[in-house]
């Protein structure tokens, strides 16, 4: 007879389903849709909008290690380069149709 390994669950309070970014970003749209929101209140308020993007590139960027960006080699950092040249290229030839 073999002994079944018997798993505990994991100690401390488990990550919601839906972070709660998340539901506020679908309300935000929810009521920017309907037309709940006057349009003062959405030009004024974009600051926080350039604000929050802000702060969510520095955290992307605080969490990258580099010593493991040295190990990957040369391919996939090579691959990051082009897609961000041609999504580059894509934005720049969108905002130039646009003039």
């Amino acid at each position: 007879m073999s002994t079944a390994t018997k798993q505990t669950p994991a100690q401390g309070k488990r990550p919601p389903i839906v972070p709660l970014f998340v539901v506020g970003f679908l309300v935000m749209a929810a009521l920017r849709t309907f037309g709940l929101l006057p349009e003062f209140a959405v030009t004024g308020l974009s600051w926080i909008q350039t604000v929050c993007l802000a702060m969510a590139m520095f955290a992307l960027g605080r969490g990258v290690q580099w010593r493991s960006l040295k190990n990957l080699g040369a391919r996939p950092i090579a691959l990051a380069t082009l897609v961000t040249i041609v999504v580059a290229l894509i934005a720049l030839g969108g905002s130039l149709l646009l003039t």
